[in-house]
């Protein structure tokens, strides 16, 4: 080997690139980040207004969309495993709204999920360069479900649909840089947070109620590694 082969093969081997794949990915200490997650909540109740109209089963409502959000945390690691605990939220976007088909002057009724949170325990084994990970914790909603009867009374009621349940997951994660990983989990968040709803309108029964039972999410997210 020559001397300008030799300094080469010097070079190359104190570059940052050499390092980081010589040296596993460090998943312990703190990180934080933000994440964009996929969510489709699960409605389920009975809204009998309007002689059993199916525009007004709070079930019919679907209000999926993405989200924005952040999560932040902290590992320790002993012997390829990983523990640590983790604060998750996303905020807005989650709405739908649907009218009664049977009615002249049709009632409308709305849910708005405006961001749910949660903080879990997490367990993780390194793989090669990725960490797979199991994810248990409590999860808060804050929802709220409205009804509206624009008729000669126009009444209108709102129920509050926010409260605490637990939620369940797994996901993968990837090194992107020296510090930085991305992410990808599924998680089911469970409330069955179930409210009356027979005094929302002049046209609520006794028997009414609206039940926000899960949210399904897929989570995508970007970490920094402190």
């Amino acid at each position: 080997m020559t001397n300008t082969q030799l300094l080469a093969a010097l070079v190359i081997a104190a570059s940052p690139t050499a390092l980081v794949a010589d040296q596993p990915f460090d998943w312990s200490g703190t990180y934080g980040g933000f994440n964009l997650d996929l969510a489709d909540p699960i409605l389920s109740g009975i809204q009998d207004c309007c002689a059993d109209d199916p525009g007004d089963d709070p079930g019919n409502l679907d209000p999926s969309a993405v989200a924005l959000g952040g999560h932040f945390g902290f590992n320790i690691v002993q012997n390829q495993w990983v523990y640590g605990v983790e604060g998750a939220f996303f905020y807005g976007g989650l709405v739908d709204s649907q009218l009664s088909q049977s009615e002249p002057i049709a009632n409308e009724s709305d849910i708005d999920i405006n961001g749910i949170g949660s903080l879990r325990g997490r367990i993780g084994r390194i793989a090669g360069d990725a960490m797979v990970f199991g994810i248990l914790g409590a999860s808060y909603a804050d929802a709220t479900y409205t009804m509206r009867d624009p008729d000669a009374a126009n009444s209108k009621g709102s129920a509050d649909l926010s409260g605490w349940g637990y939620m369940i997951g797994a996901g993968i994660d990837l090194p992107l840089t020296e510090n930085t990983s991305a992410r990808v989990s599924y998680e089911r968040h469970i409330f069955d947070t179930r409210v009356a709803t027979d005094d929302l309108t002049t046209d609520s029964n006794e028997e009414d109620f609206v039940k926000l039972e899960n949210v399904d999410v897929l989570h995508f997210g970007i970490s920094m590694h402190f």
